[in-house]
């Protein structure tokens, strides 16, 4: 087994922030080029933090993530903005990505990026965001890892805006309440965690899973984490 041990550094300068009232002002240092990259496809980042994920056709790929360094708050404001060149792949975010009861991802030195493993197993635990969805089923949703618990869906909006457009998503995590924001202003999704206790801090994961008639592209810009107060 490969360990990989997503540790917290001093460049990231997010933090728990209490009730400081500062805190939903300060963006986190992102330092992109110490994230991890899991699965097979390729991975390009620019001077100013944009960047590029993508992974060949689902006959060579089962899936690329990108998985950040630095641990996140239990609360915080995620946005970017995201292009794709086609509308067949999904992608997926997982939020307060970690192992059960402890910290860090674990994947087999061969690990060719299969969602399976994660969604099926029991040894990680996230909040599953998957959008972009429609070529495979009509649904956006935010389940619950492990178990793959469904917390909420509604219709995929990207079934009908085309492949180039420029989209900006935004994901407000206070605890386990999730918002799911469209634009900066049709709301997607609003729901509770309702199962056990809700999962707190933890890495951020960006995930692609592949076509299988073209390779999958998809260009991120202006990512911003901001700290949020519960």
């Amino acid at each position: 087994m490969k360990l990989l041990y997503l540790l917290l550094t001093a460049s990231f300068l997010i933090t728990a922030c209490g009730n400081n009232a500062d805190a939903e002002n300060n963006t986190a240092s992102l330092a992109l080029s110490k994230w991890e990259k899991l699965g097979i496809g390729d991975i390009q980042i620019t001077d100013n933090d944009d960047f590029t994920l993508s992974v060949p056709t689902l006959e060579d790929s089962k899936g690329l993530m990108f998985v950040s360094e630095q641990i996140l708050p239990d609360s915080y404001r995620l946005s970017f903005d995201f292009q794709t060149n086609n509308d067949q792949g999904v992608l997926v975010l997982l939020l307060a990505f970690d192992k059960v009861n402890d910290t860090g991802v674990v994947v087999n030195d061969d690990y060719d990026g299969n969602w399976a493993y994660f969604r099926d197993g029991d040894m990680h635990q996230a909040y599953a965001i998957a959008l972009h969805t429609h070529a495979h089923q009509p649904n956006t949703f935010i389940r619950k890892i492990p178990g793959f618990t469904l917390l909420a869906q509604t219709h995929d909006p990207f079934e009908t805006r085309g492949a180039s457009q420029w989209n900006t998503f935004i994901v407000e995590k206070r605890g386990g309440n999730l918002k799911l924001i469209l634009d900066d202003e049709q709301l997607l999704i609003e729901t509770n965690d309702f199962m056990d206790e809700p999962l707190g801090k933890g890495h951020l994961a960006f995930r692609l899973s592949p076509a299988e008639k073209e390779p999958f592209v998809v260009h991120y810009r202006n990512l911003q984490i901001t700290p949020l107060t519960q």
